[in-house]
């Protein structure tokens, strides 16, 4: 995964699992930290739902669809002082085998966002 100038940000894997009923994304950062996320298609609700946990402690669930050329993923997250922070986080295929996330958060229930992570994968 790299980050908008190219530098990498990190090594992402993305795999199948339970019979192909779920995917299984295994993130190690360039820096530090890992990571893991479950995704899965929910058929009764007709959304997409992502459990990310990361080596911070951190968990964050999203779920969403796909609309156009992109899907976008939203939840609610809590930050250190217990406020609420909204997550948007954005998946478009920008050409064959690379595609980019955006992830946005808003602390004022989203009149403003800004950008927490903006990476580029490629595949390898």
């Amino acid at each position: 995964m790299q980050l908008p100038d190219g530098s990498k940000a990190g090594t992402n894997r993305i795999e199948p699992i339970l019979g192909g009923c779920a995917l299984q994304e295994s993130w190690s950062g360039a820096a530090g930290g890992t990571g893991y996320s479950y995704n899965v298609y929910d058929r009764s609700r007709k959304l997409w739902h992502q459990t990310w946990v990361d080596s911070q402690g951190n968990l964050l669930q999203l779920e969403g669809d796909f609309a156009g050329d992109r899907m976008t993923l939203a939840g609610e997250s809590r930050d250190s002082t217990g406020a609420p922070v909204l997550n948007r986080v954005v998946w478009r295929m920008t050409a064959p085998g690379r595609v980019r996330q955006l992830w946005e958060t808003s602390k004022d229930r989203g009149a403003t966002w800004t950008v927490a992570f903006d990476g580029r994968y490629v595949k390898r």
